[in-house]
């Protein structure tokens, strides 16, 4: 075959599609990047300000950045930024950091466009009902308000805690000034439960983010506690909120701190969940303690009175123990609550030692301190009862069930129950006292296994530090 030849051989159809469909993407491609002259910063803003544009007000709202979704919802409405006459758009590596000025980036843009005007990128943030709310990660906006131009510059995150919200044209301050009130007047996130964690990109590392999830719904009757503990602890949370009026007149703040403390298991969490199942209040649930959360969380705990602001596992988030930074700043944060401030913080730990030193030094913050304890053998039959009703047992087998379970914890005892459903459709039976009383046998026996096994990973390392002549008390000899 000479070359002439090969070259005139004809391509195959699939190749030949395939050519065709590369070439649609590569004129895809070039015609996005070739952005009109219309849509760069130095054209449309003065374009749509007016010649006076330099000299135009131009007024800066900074704001916590875990705010940064009720602030756009607020302006959004405000200037009617969805309707037809507005226009949104976003910058081209969508990075908020340095962003102060609108005037000046159209100034740079002059000279050389460091920032060009693309579509935004949004995050979303979705309610439990299925509404969705989406905030533009940096936003560059054109809208009138009262008959007057004005240009918005928006950035969710100037770092990892601030946001920026700049007005240019005349009537700025106002503008500013009515984002506020609405802001004030209802947030966006009042009646939500809020959970507060830690999330991380390329372009603003780690920040934080926020999931709205559904209102817990546990009634009184799913929870079996000693006499009057329930009431205790939800009066001083929900009841201080109730007579807060009372409170008020009379001089008193409203601000309260309550600590949960006591083994595993013993329904610390789900005592908590009860009292965010109020539907009139919002709830804040902290993940961590680290990178200022719980700024954040008080943040919007203050913005969206009544609160209550829930960290479980505290002494497990703190880190560097009770002395450390994060504890530092929990405290610091319970201390800065104004007396006003129809705020509850929960606290849970499993080990109190850890946290009561240093929340006694600072007093009247955590004001309430309530250990939540193991249940004795009434608490333990009103447990099998309450696990085991669609089991139907009679009374005198959970009675029995209850007295074989000394020391264990609520947790441990449903455990039991499901293992004997398990138990039960494995072996083609119904479910019976005899077999609940088999699977506590048998989670005992589990238990100690553990056990004897941490110690026995203990006692060799006990052994290896003498043969290393290592000592407690001494250092190295």
């Amino acid at each position: 075959m000479t070359r002439n030849d090969a070259q005139a051989t004809p391509l195959s159809p699939d190749l030949t599609q395939l050519l065709h469909t590369l070439n649609e993407v590569v004129e895809l491609a070039q015609q996005a990047d070739r952005r009109p002259q219309t849509e760069r910063m130095s054209v449309v803003v003065p374009a749509h300000l007016g010649e006076t544009w330099t000299a135009a007000p131009e007024e800066t709202f900074r704001f916590a950045a875990v705010r940064a979704d009720e602030v756009w919802a607020a302006v959004s409405a405000l200037l009617d930024l969805e309707g037809d006459d507005a226009a949104v758009w976003g910058l081209g590596d969508e990075n908020g950091g340095g962003l102060s000025s609108l005037r000046s980036l159209v100034h740079a843009d002059f000279t050389y466009p460091s920032f060009p005007l693309t579509g935004p990128t949004y995050t979303t943030l979705t309610f439990p009902g299925g509404s969705v709310v989406r905030t533009p990660i940096v936003a560059v906006a054109l809208a009138m308000r009262d008959g007057a131009p004005q240009a918005i510059l928006f950035s969710a995150a100037q770092d990892q805690e601030r946001g920026i919200l700049t007005v240019l044209g005349d009537g700025a301050d106002a503008t500013l000034a009515a984002v506020r009130e609405a802001m004030a007047a209802s947030s966006l996130l009042s009646g939500q439960v809020v959970e507060l964690h830690l999330d991380f990109d390329d372009i603003h590392g780690t920040h934080s983010a926020l999931t709205l999830l559904p209102r817990p719904e546990v009634t009184t009757d799913q929870i079996v506690l000693p006499e009057g503990l329930l009431e205790r602890v939800t009066d001083h949370v929900h009841g201080i909120h109730d007579a807060a009026s009372t409170l008020r007149e009379a001089g008193q703040h409203l601000r309260r701190g309550v600590l949960l403390y006591g083994p595993p298991g013993t329904g610390k969490t789900l005592m908590i969940r009860h009292l965010m199942s109020r539907p009139d209040v919002t709830a804040v649930v902290l993940r961590t303690l680290e990178n200022g959360q719980m700024r954040a969380a008080m943040e919007l705990a203050r913005s969206a009175q009544p609160a209550l602001l829930v960290v479980e596992d505290t002494d497990l988030l703190l880190g560097e123990g009770p002395h450390g930074f994060e504890m530092h700043a929990l405290l610091e944060e319970l201390d800065g609550l104004g007396a006003d401030a129809d705020i509850a913080v929960v606290l849970s730990t499993n080990d109190p030692a850890a946290l009561l030193p240093s929340l006694n030094h600072r007093p009247g913050r955590i004001d309430l301190q309530v250990e939540v304890p193991l249940p004795d053998v009434e608490a333990r039959e009103k447990l099998f009862a309450l696990y085991g009703a669609p089991l139907d047992l009679p009374s005198a087998d959970l009675l029995a069930a209850a007295e074989a379970t000394d020391g264990a914890s609520g947790a441990w005892i449903r455990e039991v129950v499901r293992r004997e459903v398990l138990a039960a459709a494995r072996d083609h039976r119904d479910p019976s006292g005899a077999g609940l009383l088999e699977c506590i046998a048998g989670m005992r026996r589990d238990d100690e296994a553990v056990l004897s096994s941490v110690r026995g990973a203990a006692d060799h390392l006990d052994d290896d530090a003498d043969e290393d002549g290592f000592d407690e008390g001494e250092g190295y000899r």
